[in-house]
């Protein structure tokens, strides 16, 4: 999808529906965040002062057994092509998805640095609070990991997980300890 005398600027997607359905439903979904007064995204902000100069070329026609399939093609075109209008690949691993959140999650933590700080001042007892009863879980899974009775593997007595390997290091049967 672009402008007419715009080709630089394009933005690739995908659709069950004739070409001619994909534009009509683009400027409806443009028209209708302009009218409510919502913001646009980067692709609908492209087309907004425009909406009927928008063309639309077919670059691959191909039968999908599923709505994941279509955007494993659209993602593999998106990387080929670079399309400066599309954000993201539709279709992402879930490593690819981290690695974006990530990202994403650092960008807001420093644009929000100042906002963030104070929100933290204001519920400081709160999230003290929080914090407190999310290591409570953590500890209290970790002593009984920690508690747990296993079997020395030289000398088969049963010792607590926690104390295992200070009883290795001092076990006569362990071949480390005898003397050469």
């Amino acid at each position: 999808m672009y402008l007419e005398g715009d080709e630089s600027n394009f933005y690739i997607g995908s659709t069950k529906n004739s070409l001619h359905d994909r534009v009509i439903s683009r400027r409806g979904y443009i028209k209708q965040q302009i009218k409510a007064g919502k913001s646009l995204d980067k692709v609908s902000t492209h087309f907004k002062d425009n909406l009927y100069e928008i063309c639309i070329d077919l670059i691959c026609e191909c039968e999908c057994d599923s709505k994941q399939e279509q955007f494993q093609i659209e993602t593999e075109y998106i990387k080929q092509l670079h399309p400066p209008l599309n954000h993201y690949c539709p279709y992402a691993s879930e490593t690819e998805i981290q690695e974006r959140n990530k990202i994403r999650q650092k960008v807001y933590r420093d644009k929000n640095k100042e906002k963030l700080k104070q929100y933290r001042e204001r519920n400081l007892e709160q999230l003290q609070k929080y914090d407190n009863e999310r290591n409570k879980d953590r500890n209290s899974v970790r002593n009984m990991r920690r508690r747990e009775r296993i079997n020395c593997e030289y000398c088969d007595k049963e010792i607590s997980r926690g104390n295992i390997s200070t009883h290795r290091n001092s076990c006569k049967n362990n071949p480390k300890n005898t003397l050469k």
